[in-house]
């Protein structure tokens, strides 16, 4: 079964190399590591479990999150120019 994958764009080189380290310090993988910060982001930010148990619950959480901070992400095509110019 393929894994679902996440791609992210990093604002400094030198945050990518901290992971790096912080996963090896951790002896875990720099995937397992990530997939932990994000799960206590997601915690934090009240947005609960990453994978809810049904579609409802998951847009219930988002129109909550969404009520308490604001619009979630960015765009798309802000993220393809902020790509571009790297």
């Amino acid at each position: 079964m393929k894994q679902p994958r996440l791609n992210i764009y990093l604002d400094d080189i030198r945050v990518g190399e901290q992971v790096r380290v912080a996963a090896a310090r951790a002896g875990v993988t720099l995937s397992q590591y990530c997939v932990a910060a994000i799960r206590r982001r997601l915690e934090d930010d009240g947005i609960g479990s990453p994978t809810p148990d049904t579609a409802r619950s998951a847009a219930a959480a988002i129109d909550r999150a969404r009520k308490r901070n604001g619009r979630l992400g960015i765009p798309i095509r802000e993220l393809i120019v902020e790509g571009r110019k790297v």
